[in-house]
């Protein structure tokens, strides 16, 4: 069975509103074009507990911080336990 190609999201995540003001948060579709995965593989990792907690802004408003998702990357991505336990030192 042929593999399903990977559908980048049309516009790439900048680190800036288009206000120019440094962004905070994304959403789960950004988090998951900054790794270099689909949408589905972010919401399972994010299930499977393997990428930082988000922050639920409301019950339909997810979003997960820009600082949080750089850290996770520069420890070579550990899953969520590993991450808060070794974020917790590095503060």
């Amino acid at each position: 069975m042929p593999r399903k190609k990977h559908r980048e999201p049309a516009t790439p995540l900048s680190d800036k509103s288009p206000a120019g003001i440094p962004r905070l948060m994304v959403t789960a579709e950004d988090a998951a074009w900054t790794i270099s995965v689909s949408k589905s593989t972010w919401d399972r990792l994010a299930s499977a507990e393997k990428v930082p907690k988000p922050v639920r802004l409301s019950s339909g408003c997810v979003r997960w911080l820009v600082s949080d998702l750089d850290l996770w990357a520069e420890m070579e991505c550990p899953d969520r336990n590993e991450f808060e336990a070794r974020r917790s030192k590095h503060d």
